[in-house]
């Protein structure tokens, strides 16, 4: 919850976005949360050179839980960050005594 809120908020303070998408998908056992934008973008190269801290603090925060963080913008046509995360316990609870999210 604090990476989707993270992601929101750099989307919304420094995309300069018309459009801001948010999308929670289940893949079998994997659960992805996708933030995507329609804003400037920014360049690859000089996020690595020099990664602010909110995309530090993202990419620990997927590490501690064993989620894969996907950052991919094109300056100009905007940004999508994806958040991978496998919840196979929750699955096979779900499986077992049916229930609906």
């Amino acid at each position: 919850l604090s990476t989707q809120k993270e992601l929101q908020t750099n989307a919304v303070k420094y995309a300069r976005a018309g459009q801001i998408t948010l999308s929670l998908f289940r893949r079998s056992q994997w659960v992805e949360l996708v933030v995507e934008d329609d804003g400037v973008g920014f360049d690859r190269s000089a996020l690595q050179e020099a990664q602010g801290v909110g995309v530090r603090i993202m990419h620990y925060r997927a590490n501690i839980i064993g989620a894969e963080l996907d950052i991919r913008s094109t300056l100009g046509k905007g940004t999508r960050v994806s958040c991978s995360y496998e919840c196979q316990d929750a699955y096979d609870q779900v499986g077992r005594h049916g229930g609906t999210l």
